[in-house]
């Protein structure tokens, strides 16, 4: 025990020192790197995020690419428009965008299928566009790019390649039952159609809205067939955000060997958020690059930031917990600075009421109808279930080790953090409490998924920690 204790007190002392402090920084990829190196030697890695074949992954990975490149584009436009500071920001809002329209307008677009409804949207965009005079380049390559796709899918089926996936492979029930149906009616139908018709009443749809949104963009007919591309889109998504959010060229070597290391070894995990229908990816993605948008927007408060506020209030359209995060946080910045115009967040919170009142078989909230919060439980054991459930994951135990640890020695720094740390200290709270005092299942499987839907909020408090480090 002398040794040890010995040698814990020179850490810390030594915690103090800039040298190794940068030393520790640049070890924090070894492990996950070291682990991913064992499973190749070893044979236990296998390159699929799906239950599919080697040759299916590659060819899909390549059409999110082409999505990626696409977005890319899109996203410059949405942030030269509102003067955003991330890409991502303007991608994610793109998506907000279309489907506060297709909310606000249900009793419009319910006669347009959605093919039409998309096209309405892109026109109306054009002549926005020309109005306000904005540089037409970006758009023009939009549509160079939608026209390359369409080629490069027809020749993939032209070719009889294996390029779409068989929905009796999927992992989930929640995706055969749900996400993949959905998608499928709004992209054959319209989202009136599957708001009325929704297969799990109150659950929100804007994964399967923009699932099916990027089904369009891919195949671009209306024979609707699942390509896997439509989800890892967000892989690479993901990795320019972390791009966006790192100043030091050092903090996004670390952020990129961190994170392609847990791709690459932690099936589950990457599975729920980027390979799958499942609402955790697109929902979980979109909440934390808007959510760091709010928080670092340092320029003037006018309409443009508004706007912003309104169409990240659309999030309560996508799973719970996080739409209970979206309403809290935009209360939060309502009370905080006093200024009525910050309640258009909680605008979408209304027309999700009236649709339950106006339109035909509309639940408001799942959970809350199915009279969830009338029995309260008495389940602790539950408690040591769930943290057993969240280690089982190793690689993104090891990640939220070195976050804990990182903002521990810098916890001066904490003030500059503290809305990304109170929501995540909030969501943790709230998932165990829902094990604790309303869990009436034996397992609890689900917490993993719930703890982790706020992950995207770790990933500038991290970076912004080590680029000042870096940076001095």
């Amino acid at each position: 025990m002398g040794f040890w204790t010995k040698a814990l007190d020179k850490i810390l002392t030594n915690l103090h020192n800039k040298k190794f402090k940068t030393f520790i920084f640049y070890l924090f990829p070894a492990p996950l790197v070291l682990n991913l190196a064992i499973n190749i030697f070893n044979g236990n890695f296998v390159f699929a995020l799906q239950n599919s074949s080697a040759s299916l992954e590659a060819i899909n990975l390549l059409l999110g690419f082409c999505l990626y490149i696409l977005y890319i584009f899109v996203g410059k436009v949405i942030k030269n428009i509102l003067d955003l500071k991330y890409v991502m920001s303007g991608v994610a809002i793109f998506w907000l965008l279309l489907f506060s329209f297709d909310n606000v307008f249900i009793f419009f677009t319910k006669y347009l299928n959605f093919y039409s409804w998309v096209i309405t949207f892109f026109i109306l965009f054009l002549i926005f566009c020309f109005i306000k005079k904005i540089d037409l380049k970006d758009i023009f390559l939009i549509f160079c790019l939608l026209f390359l796709i369409r080629y490069f899918v027809d020749y993939l089926f032209s070719q009889s390649m294996e390029i779409t996936f068989l929905a009796e492979n999927l992992f989930t029930t929640d995706e055969s039952k749900l996400w993949l149906p959905a998608t499928q009616i709004i992209f054959n139908e319209n989202y009136f159609h599957v708001l009325t018709n929704n297969p799990y009443p109150g659950y929100g749809l804007f994964t399967s809205y923009v699932g099916a949104l990027n089904s369009l963009v891919l195949l671009q007919s209306d024979d609707f067939k699942y390509l896997l591309g439509v989800n890892y889109v967000t892989i690479f998504l993901f990795f320019h955000f972390l791009y966006e959010v790192a100043k030091s060229k050092k903090t996004l070597l670390i952020n990129y060997l961190i994170f392609s290391s847990i791709l690459l070894t932690s099936s589950w995990f990457t599975y729920v958020f980027f390979g799958s229908l499942l609402s955790e990816g697109i929902a979980s993605f979109c909440f934390g690059v808007l959510f760091t948008e709010i928080v670092n927007h340092n320029k003037k408060i006018n309409n443009k930031f508004y706007l912003v506020l309104y169409l990240f209030g659309f999030l309560y359209f996508t799973r719970q917990f996080l739409s209970v995060l979206v309403v809290i946080y935009l209360s939060y910045l309502f009370l905080r600075n006093k200024n009525f115009k910050y309640l258009i967040g909680l605008v979408p919170l209304v027309i999700k009421s009236l649709q339950s009142n106006f339109v035909p078989n509309v639940t408001f909230d799942a959970y809350i109808n199915e009279g969830l919060l009338n029995e309260l439980y008495f389940n602790f054991y539950n408690i040591p279930k769930t943290f057993k459930q969240f280690f089982i994951d190793k690689p993104i135990t090891y990640f939220f080790l070195i976050f804990i640890f990182v903002i521990l020695i810098y916890f001066k720094k904490i003030y500059n953090n503290i809305d990304f740390l109170s929501i995540i200290s909030l969501n943790t709270l709230m998932v165990f409490a829902l094990m604790v005092f309303f869990w009436n299942k034996s397992d609890v499987e689900s917490s993993y998924r719930y703890l982790l839907s706020i992950f995207y909020l770790t990933i500038y408090p991290f970076s912004e920690i080590l680029d000042s480090h870096f940076s001095n």
